[in-house]
C-alpha cells in the first residue's frame, strides 16, 4: 500500500510549511514539551480486539506525525489503525524482520492537537493492553524526534482495591445481560463509559440491598461503575460482553 501525491509539493523550508494555497506562519521547533500520546486509558475491548486512540501535544502548527513501537508478541498481534482526520494521509506497516510497527501520516493542511488522530486496533488474547506492552516507542512531529506518551490501562488507573470490596459485590462479571450489585454499605452509583458518558444514572443502594442493571442495550466494551458514599469515591470496571 501507498500514498500518491498527484500535482502537488510539499516541503519543509527552514521553519516554514509549504504547500498548495498554503500560507502558515512559521513555526517553533519541536522539543520535549511536543509529545505524541498513546491513550491506553481509553483503550475499547471487543472479543478479541483492543483499540486505543492516539493523539499529540503541541504547541506548533504540525503537518506530520510519525511512530514506530514494538509490542508484547505474545499477547497481541497488529491489525489495523484506522484514521480519524479526513485531511490527513496516513501509512502502516508491521514489520515482521524486526517486529516494528511503523506509522507515518502527513496533511498540507495543520492537524488538529488535543484530539485521536487515529486509532490503533491489535487481536488479543487478553482484555488489556498496558504501558509495558509497548516497547521502544519512538515519535516524531513535523519529522522531529519528539517526546512520547504511554497513559497506562485502565486497570492501573482505576482504583480496583479493598474499599471497593468492603462497599459492593458486583456480579457477573463479564456480563451480556444484567450486572448485579449489592451493597455492603450505603452508597450511590452511576454507570458510565470509558469516555466518561454517563448511561445509568444516579442510584442509591442502602446496606444489604441488591439491584439488577440491565445492561442488554449497552454495546461491547469497558464501562465503570462510579461509587460514592461514605466518604468513598472509586471506581470498578465491569465487562459488557454481547
Amino acid at each position: 500500500m501507498g500514498i500518491i501525491f498527484c500535482n502537488s509539493t510539499f516541503a519543509i523550508a527552514g521553519n516554514e510549511i509549504q504547500g498548495p494555497g498554503s500560507d502558515h506562519a512559521a513555526i517553533n521547533a519541536i522539543d520535549a514539551a511536543d509529545s505524541v500520546v498513546f491513550e491506553l486509558s481509553q483503550s475499547i475491548s471487543q472479543l478479541n480486539t483492543i483499540e486505543f486512540p492516539v493523539y499529540f501535544v503541541s504547541d506548533d502548527t504540525i503537518n506530520a506525525v510519525d511512530f514506530s513501537l514494538k509490542f508484547d508478541q505474545t499477547m497481541f498481534q497488529f491489525d489495523t489503525i484506522t484514521n480519524l482526520i479526513s485531511a490527513l494521509q496516513v501509512m502502516a506497516y508491521y514489520n515482521t524482520s524486526d517486529s516494528t510497527l511503523r506509522f507515518t501520516s502527513n496533511s498540507l493542511q495543520s492537524i488538529p492537537g488535543n484530539v485521536p488522530i487515529v486509532k490503533v486496533r491489535f487481536t488479543s488474547v487478553s482484555s488489556l493492553m498496558c504501558a509495558s506492552d509497548l516497547t521502544d516507542v519512538i515519535t516524531y512531529l513535523n519529522g522531529d524526534q519528539c517526546s512520547s506518551g504511554v497513559e497506562n490501562c485502565v486497570a492501573n488507573s482505576i482504583s480496583e482495591n479493598s474499599e471497593i470490596e468492603k462497599m459492593m459485590e458486583c456480579y457477573p462479571n463479564p456480563a451480556s445481560e444484567s450486572i448485579n450489585i449489592k451493597a455492603k454499605s450505603d452508597f450511590k452509583f452511576t454507570i458510565s463509559d470509558i469516555l466518561g458518558k454517563v448511561v445509568f444514572s444516579e442510584t442509591e443502594l442502602l446496606k444489604d440491598q441488591t439491584t439488577s442493571v440491565d445492561i442488554s442495550k449497552l454495546a461491547t466494551g469497558i464501562y465503570f461503575i462510579i461509587i460514592n458514599g461514605e466518604g468513598i469515591s472509586t471506581s470498578k470496571k465491569i465487562v459488557v460482553a454481547q
